[in-house]
Parts: C-alpha cells; sequence; structure tokens
C-alpha cells in the first residue's frame, strides 16, 4: 500500500502482527529442576527496555537446547533464526540470525535491536530443512517501556497474530480469537488511553468472530451499548470504543456511533473524536467529486486539525484523477505551505500537468519539469519525509526508487514535447528500476521514442520488455519483430514465449509450501448466490483478492483468464474488495471473464484470510488446505501458479505438459 491511513479500516487492521506470551511457548508444568521443565528456548532479557535510545536494551540473546525435549531439532548441524521484528507494515523488520554451537550443546544467536515493539521467530537447519516453529506457535516476545511495562503496540500484535495476521510466507498462527481476545483482556486499562488500540482490537475481534456479513448482531450492540453504561467516563474505554464505531461505522446503528463520537468528544476532548467521524464519513463517499467537497468542508471546519495536510493531499490526488486541474492546483498551493518538504507533492502536481497534456490539454510541460526537479531536490534533503502521511506518485522504498519514477515522470513529460532522445534517456535509466503497471508503461514509452527515432532492434527489445509485463503490449513486439526481419507472427511469438520463460527462470521461484487450513468465509456473487469454503472442497483452487482501484490487481485479471483456460480443473475465485458491481463488470469484460464472474468479498471474510493489501493470492489444494500464498502482484500469473500447482503434484510441469 502506498498510503499510510490514520484511521484503519476492519481490512487493513487484521494484518498487524502477533506474539505469544510465555506460558504459550512453555511445555508443560513438571517439578521445579526436572528435564521436562526445561524450555527448548530461553530469550533474555526477558523484558527488554525499548524507549529512547541510550536507555534501550542493544541486543537479544536466543538460546535453543536441541537434547530437551520440547525441541524438533535433535541433531542439529546449521541453526539460523528467522526472526520478523512488528507489523507487516514496518520497514526492515526481517531478519536471519546464525547461531552458534556452544559447549554446552546449545546454539546462541544474538540479534541487534533498535527500537521495536515485538519479535516472532522460530528455528531452522539449513543444511537438512528442518525447522522447529513451536508447534506452529512459533516464540516471541514483547518488548517494554521505559518503566518495564509491555509496549501497548506489541500487544496488539501479538494478539492480532492470534487472530489470523500473517507476518510473512513462513509466519502465520491459525486463527484463534479467544486467545486473541484473552491477550487483549488481561493487559487493558479502561481508564488509561494508552489502551484504547486496545480496545478498539477487543471489538473488532468480537465483531469478526460473530460476523459473516456488514451487519453487526444485535447481541455486539447491546454489549456495546452496555460497555459504554459501565465505562462512560473512563478515557481509555470510551475512546477505543468510539475509534471501532467510526472505522466500522457501516455495520452499526448511526445513531450509536453519533452518541459514542459525541461522548468521546465530552471524555477526551484533545482527541477530537467529532473530527475522525466527519473525516471518516467524508473518506467513505464514493462519489469522487462529492468526497472531495465533504472534505473540503472538513477542512473549513477543522483548520488546526493535525490531518490537515492528509486530508488536502486527498483532494489533490482526487483532482488529479478527475482532471481537474484549476481544483489540484488550489490544494497544491495550499499543500506547499504545509508541507513544502514533501517530495511527492511536486511529483504528483507535476503528473497531473503530463496527465492532461497526454490527453490534448494546453498545459505547461516546462513547469512539470521544474517541479520534478523540486521533487528530486526535496528527496535529497535531510528530514524530506518528515510530518508525510499520504503518498499518491512516489514509493516507500528507498530514494533509487523515488528517483526512478521521478525520471519516468521526466520521460513522459519529454516524450509529449516529442524530445525523443531526452525522453530515451530517463527512460532508460527508470525503466529496469521500477515494478508493475509502471515498468510496463515506461518500456512501452521507450519503444515509442526509439521508433521515432528509427531505432528499429531497441525498439523491438523495449516492447519485449513491455509484452513480458503486459499482454496489450505483445502487437507492438510483433509488428516490431516483423519489422526487424523476424520470419512470421508464429515465430515472434515463439521468442516471447521463451522470454517469458527465462525471465520466469531468472528469479529461481520454488514454491514456499504452507499448510494452512481455508478459513470459513462467505463470498457473495453478484446476483446474490453464495460461495463458501465448504464448496470447495475436493477441487482445486485459487482465490485471489483484489479492488478495481489497485493497479497490480487489474494488471494480473488477463493472465487469471490464462490460467483458467489452461487449467480447467482449477476453481478460480476473484473476490474484489472496495469496489462497485459495475467497476468490477467492466474490469473483468475486458480480461475475458463475464458477469457471472463477480465476486465481492467484505471485510470481515477478507479479515479471516489476515489480509494485508491487495492483491493477494492463495492456492487451495483438493484436502481444503491452503498451500501457498503470494503477496502482491505475480510477474506471470499462469507460470508462478502452475509452478504451485506442480509443487502440490496436481499439475505436470510447464515445461513438460501438453
Amino acid at each position: 500500500m502506498r498510503r499510510f491511513s490514520p484511521v484503519l479500516g476492519v481490512w487493513a487492521a487484521c494484518v498487524l502482527f502477533f506474539c505469544p506470551r510465555a506460558d504459550a511457548q512453555s511445555p508443560p508444568k513438571a517439578a521445579p529442576g526436572s528435564e521436562a521443565s526445561a524450555p527448548t528456548m530461553v530469550v533474555a532479557p526477558a523484558c527488554p527496555i525499548q524507549s529512547i535510545p541510550e536507555k534501550s536494551t542493544k541486543t537479544l540473546e536466543i538460546d535453543y537446547f536441541p537434547s530437551r525435549p520440547g525441541a524438533a531439532i535433535k541433531d542439529p548441524h546449521s541453526l539460523t533464526l528467522r526472526l520478523v521484528f512488528d507489523s507487516p507494515y514496518t520497514w526492515d523488520k526481517d531478519r536471519t540470525v546464525a547461531f552458534e554451537r556452544q559447549s554446552d550443546g546449545s546454539w546462541k544467536a544474538t540479534v541487534p535491536l533498535a527500537l521495536r515493539n515485538y519479535a516472532i521467530w522460530y528455528v531452522r537447519d539449513d543444511s537438512t530443512g528442518q525447522r522447529d516453529d513451536n508447534h506452529r506457535q512459533y516464540w516471541d516476545l514483547v518488548f517494554c517501556d521505559g518503566d518495564g511495562r509491555k509496549r501497548s503496540d506489541g500487544i496488539r500484535y501479538q494478539s492480532e497474530g492470534y487472530a489470523g495476521a500473517i507476518f510473512s510466507d513462513d509466519l502465520r498462527r491459525p486463527a484463534d480469537y479467544e486467545r486473541a481476545l484473552a491477550i487483549l483482556e488481561a493487559n487493558i486499562d479502561v481508564a488509561d488511553v494508552r489502551s484504547s488500540n486496545l480496545i478498539s482490537d477487543e471489538w473488532l475481534f468480537k465483531f469478526r468472530r460473530q460476523s459473516d456479513a456488514k451487519s453487526a448482531t444485535p447481541e455486539l450492540v447491546q454489549e456495546i451499548q452496555k460497555g459504554l453504561s459501565e465505562h462512560g467516563d473512563k478515557a481509555g474505554y470510551v475512546q477505543g470504543t468510539a475509534l471501532f464505531l467510526i472505522n466500522n461505522e457501516q455495520a452499526f446503528p448511526r445513531t450509536l456511533v453519533d452518541q459514542t463520537a459525541a461522548l468521546a468528544e465530552r471524555v477526551v476532548p484533545h482527541w477530537g473524536a467529532m473530527s475522525v467521524l466527519e473525516r471518516q464519513r467524508a473518506q467513505n463517499l464514493k462519489d469522487p467529486r462529492e468526497r472531495a467537497q465533504a472534505l473540503g468542508r472538513w477542512l473549513a471546519n477543522y483548520p488546526a486539525d493535525p490531518f490537515c495536510s492528509y486530508v488536502q493531499k486527498q483532494r489533490l490526488e482526487i483532482f488529479s484523477e478527475l482532471g481537474d486541474v484549476g481544483a489540484a492546483e488550489e490544494s497544491f498551493q495550499d499543500l506547499q505551505k504545509r508541507t513544502p518538504q514533501d517530495a511527492d507533492l511536486y511529483a504528483t502536481m507535476a503528473s497531473v500537468y503530463i496527465r492532461r497534456a497526454a490527453l490534448g490539454q494546453r498545459v505547461d510541460l516546462d513547469q512539470a519539469l521544474t517541479l520534478l526537479a523540486k521533487a528530486e531536490a526535496n528527496l535529497d534533503a535531510a528530514g524530506s519525509y518528515a510530518g508525510v502521511m499520504y503518498i499518491v506518485t512516489l514509493s516507500l522504498g528507498d530514494n533509487d526508487q523515488k528517483k526512478a519514477i521521478i525520471n519516468f515522470w521526466r520521460g513522459r513529460a519529454l516524450v509529449e514535447q516529442q524530445k525523443w532522445k531526452e525522453a530515451e534517456a530517463f527512460l532508460e535509466k527508470s525503466a529496469p528500476l521500477l515494478e508493475g503497471r509502471r515498468a510496463w508503461e515506461a518500456y512501452l514509452l521507450l519503444g515509442r521514442t526509439q521508433e521515432q527515432q528509427q531505432e528499429w532492434e531497441k525498439a523491438k527489445n523495449s516492447y519485449l520488455e513491455a509484452a513480458l509485463r503486459s499482454p496489450g503490449s505483445v502487437e507492438k513486439f510483433v509488428e516490431l519483430s516483423l519489422k526487424t526481419g523476424t520470419p512470421s507472427r508464429e515465430a515472434a511469438l515463439k521468442e516471447l514465449a521463451g522470454a517469458q520463460k527465462r525471465t520466469f527462470d531468472a528469479v529461481h521461484y520454488k514454491p514456499a509450501l504452507v499448510d494452512l487450513p481455508v478459513p470459513d468465509f462467505t463470498f457473495t456473487t453478484a446476483t446474490g448466490k453464495q460461495i463458501t469454503a465448504s464448496s470447495l472442497r475436493g477441487q482445486p483452487a485459487v482465490v485471489d483478492l483484489w479492488a478495481t482501484w489497485c493497479g497490480p490487481c487489474v494488471s494480473e485479471l488477463s493472465g487469471f483468464a490464462k490460467l483458467r483456460q489452461a487449467h480447467p480443473e482449477l476453481r478460480v475465485l476473484l473476490a474484489a474488495m472496495d469496489s462497485t458491481v459495475p467497476e468490477i463488470e467492466k474490469e473483468l469484460r475486458q480480461n475475458g471473464f463475464s458477469s457471472e464472474d463477480i465476486v465481492l468479498v467484505d471485510d470481515p471474510n477478507a479479515a479471516k484470510f489476515g489480509l494485508g493489501g491487495v492483491p493477494q493470492t492463495y492456492v487451495i489444494d483438493k484436502n481444503d488446505r491452503i498451500r501457498v500464498v503470494h503477496y502482491g502482484a505475480l510477474p506471470d500469473v499462469v507460470l508462478f501458479i502452475e509452478s504451485d500447482l506442480t509443487a502440490l503434484g496436481i499439475a505436470a510441469p510447464p515445461q513438460t505438459r501438453p
């Protein structure tokens, strides 16, 4: 996801981390000093302090004892620690740390610490492939603040892990809502605002547990009302409950949401519950013009709110998509005063001008290039992302990625100015560093610049790169292939197929097999028919969770169409989130699907999959087990999924399959 959200909806909140308590990772109790009571894993310190840097714990020492009864790896040769810090939204979170064998037969790993809230890990023997994941419960640790109290975010990650959150391909527990709720309840202080997020999560898990629909049960509504009557003067409780209801307003009576927000405004006045509620309602409006207008009214009503820059950036994006240059310029001028250090701001306004020029509108492309230069200068300045909470055009990656995107837009601007050689130089620098749809567009534009300069062989190669990323470029590749001496269309397509296979082989993809139960989901088709988990039993399936507003998701649709054609024995479900039926139908029809293929997924059902963003793809075997999970877009849907099927014994290898 490119954007930071100040108020997470159900589907986004479901992806955060988990961390079991000490008793979950210890063997059954036995007499003190007996061998059976000795744990397989020992961690020091048990409560790492993470506060200001000079007072924080610098390293974590983790000892593994293969000789103890609970150990799964009895004769290790080369042990490594596979550890993840904090949540899926945390940058630089994965660690692989080597263990060192000790004289007493134990193995020790020393992990350097930065400021963290939580860690989860397992052990593997690289020489044999064995792993010890504590019976799929893993080991983990919630870090502490300067007072020795468990950090609130760490507790959240722990509980959300038990609710099915996904840390990485190889770190995920089976969902256990009762355990998740028990962790929260053991750490909540209803009077302390630091517990507000825990209380919000508590309601969230209860909502998911009870509902497969978008409406809460009367029993849950009554429980919330009762809780507010008992704890209506407790800051943590009121704020947490209000936060949950605002995030999930569509599932609850509007009067309950309004009354709770008004109560929070009185009990926790510094939070600004009414501002949060009104902003959320404006952001949820479907029509973009109405949404921009409502956000404008919110800005007028709350001019000092800390999220004003965030909201104005949303309006800039909306006006950009609508092609309203004048309104976009007004938002841009306001944001220049608020966040002049925001590199993404200047890149976004430049993109508005460039896209309108591509549609024939008269705009100042030299001004666009000046804005891109300002964006690059801001990237090089220290603290260029301080206070920036909404990213539209640039990425959240390193500066090389961001500069590649800036060079892509420079190339586009120069193409519109028909400065082919200059455009080619910027596109050649940016295309290899870009990903997804933007990489495809860069190679497509690069091919165009080379055609204009009659660089036919170079243009063919650029169109080949574009065709590897999107079927929409295949015909241009074929055209340039014939122009440069390829004898036939069939020969050109054979060359493309060979390049696709080489590209796939180059990533050395090996399916990371998992063994997870399919959650008890219920999807709904556009005609109202229900598709349940039980309906997939006995048949291999691929479930892709996507959305029409997600460019990489849409790019994958043609690949899923090819997959279904190549494997009629495979059930392919494309379950769309946060998208309207007309939007879904438009995208599906363009990719060879019919209206009968429209499948909708709501927030509670998406949460059951541990969704952390779209697209996410799940390969399910005949035994009702999830065996492969893909996070993000697949470069080639057919090749990757066929490799998964081959690893599961469901299909022959692609190169030998007739």
